[in-house]
């Protein structure tokens, strides 16, 4: 079964072979052997990997909620004893992994030090995949559109500002639009990211062309851009937090509408029985999804 698993996760038999360290032919035969047993194809082979069969459904389904129901009763035992161990699985977008991650695991860390986290970096679509296939308890994204199996349970505002340094001549406006800042050296997030499509759509419906001085999709390199004279990046508050807080950098709004009709979502599966250390954890993310900037992030 476990063979089967990674076949399924990772797409193909030559993936699931080199993430688990063995021979192709080693997987091939335990999935021949499965079919077998079962007198079913499971797994349907084409040219870019394989595709579960209706009855390959049936069974990773069922595999999937022993998976969880084995999750589930350990955690439950372990809260008989006052939650003195789990372990939770998150997969999250580099903006959520800034301040609010942190920030809430150290808090839940206070109440419950026996529970140990494993969170994974991902783009949008890699978190919403994930959550879909059951591979994490929960997921930390920019919003998506609704996905079938996935659930969104909280969301926060993201809205894009223009964060620069104190001494930056803007700075001193607290009225921005995205025309401002077309004579400046301008730092944004690489397509197709979430935000970056937000500013495109804002400078498209507005007319302005703005050609970006820096595109990455590294969340450490903009706040380093951010702190060079006269530079300015657009991304969320939430994102560049502890360096705002303390004064190093400001934010400023931006005042088309576009740029705050965004929002970052916790994503779970439906119907999926979370773990007990996972619901409390949930808890307490809520409620600092539902703080104002300032507050979820310590101030």
């Amino acid at each position: 079964m476990r063979y089967f698993l990674a076949v399924v996760q990772h797409g193909s038999i030559r993936a699931a072979a080199e993430a688990l360290l063995i021979n192709q032919s080693a997987i091939s035969r335990q999935i021949q052997s499965l079919e077998e047993e079962y007198e079913a194809t499971l797994l349907d082979r084409h040219a870019r990997g394989v595709r579960l069969t209706p009855a390959g459904e049936l069974l990773f389904s069922a595999i999937r909620e022993i998976g969880f129901a084995s999750e589930r009763a350990k955690s439950e035992i372990s809260a008989l004893q006052g939650l003195k161990r789990g372990h939770i699985k998150i997969h999250a977008i580099e903006s959520m992994l800034q301040s609010v991650i942190p920030n809430v695991i150290e808090k839940f860390h206070e109440q419950f030090p026996g529970v140990n986290f494993e969170v994974i970096l991902s783009g949008s679509d890699a978190v919403v995949t994930a959550v879909r296939n059951g591979e994490t308890d929960f997921g930390l994204t920019l919003g998506t559109h609704a996905t079938p199996g996935v659930k969104t349970i909280y969301k926060m505002d993201c809205r894009l500002t223009a964060i620069m340094r104190p001494d930056h001549p803007l700075a001193a406006s607290r009225n921005l639009s995205i025309a401002n800042l077309a004579t400046w050296p301008v730092g944004v997030a690489t397509r197709p990211t979430g935000t970056r499509q937000l500013f495109d759509d804002a400078c498209r419906s507005r007319g302005v062309d703005i050609l970006p001085k820096l595109e990455t999709n590294s969340v450490e390199l903009l706040h380093q851009f951010a702190f060079i004279q006269d530079a300015v990046v657009v991304t969320s508050d939430v994102v560049l937090a502890g360096s705002i807080k303390a004064g190093r950098l400001v934010a400023r709004p931006l005042a088309e509408a576009e740029l705050n009709s965004g929002s970052f979502e916790v994503l779970v599966m439906v119907g999926r029985k979370q773990t007990v250390a996972a619901e409390r954890f949930l808890l307490f993310l809520g409620r600092a999804f539902e703080r104002s900037p300032a507050e979820r992030n310590g101030a």
